[in-house]
C-alpha cells in the first residue's frame, strides 16, 4: 500500500524498478526489536499504516531525487510524513455515523479532479446508496 500511496501522492509519470528497491528498503527499515526477536523479514501486520507510512515517504523523495514526480510533496522526510499523515485514509471509529455507509471520501482522501476513472467510481457510489453497490435485488 505504501508504495502506490507514494506514487499517487507525487503523481509519478513512470515508475522505474529503482523505486521496488526503495520501497523493500523502508520495510526492511520499518522493522523493530520484536519483528528482529521472531526473525521476522516483514513487520508485524498491526503495524500496517506505519509501514506503509515509512514505504510511502521513501518513494515519494525517490521519485522527485529521480525526476519522475510530477507533484513536489516536499523537500524533507518530516514534511513528506506530515502531507502524507493528512492524506492518508483513516477507517471511521467504530460506531460513528460513517461506520457502516458507503463513502467515497473519507476525511483525508485526496481527489484527482476531472480525473474519469475517479469521477466514475464516485458516480457508482453514489448511485448504489442504500441499495448497496450492486443496485437494487
Amino acid at each position: 500500500p505504501g508504495l502506490s500511496f507514494g506514487l499517487m501522492a507525487c503523481a509519478a509519470t513512470i515508475v522505474p524498478e529503482s523505486l521496488f528497491l526503495v520501497a523493500a528498503e523502508a520495510v526492511a527499515k520499518s522493522l523493530d526489536k520484536r519483528d528482529l526477536a521472531v526473525e521476522s523479514v516483514v513487520p508485524d501486520a498491526n503495524r500496517i499504516r506505519e509501514v506503509s507510512e515509512n514505504v510511502a515517504v521513501a518513494v515519494v523523495l525517490a521519485a522527485q531525487d529521480q525526476g519522475v514526480a510530477t507533484i513536489r510533496v516536499g523537500e524533507r522526510a518530516e514534511e513528506v510524513r506530515r502531507v502524507l499523515r493528512r492524506r492518508m485514509w483513516a477507517p471511521p471509529a467504530e460506531g460513528s455515523e460513517e461506520d457502516g455507509a458507503p463513502r467515497v471520501h473519507s476525511r483525508a482522501h485526496s481527489r484527482v479532479p476531472g480525473h474519469a476513472a475517479t469521477e466514475a467510481v464516485e458516480d457508482r457510489v453514489r448511485g448504489a446508496g442504500a441499495a448497496g453497490p450492486h443496485g437494487a435485488d
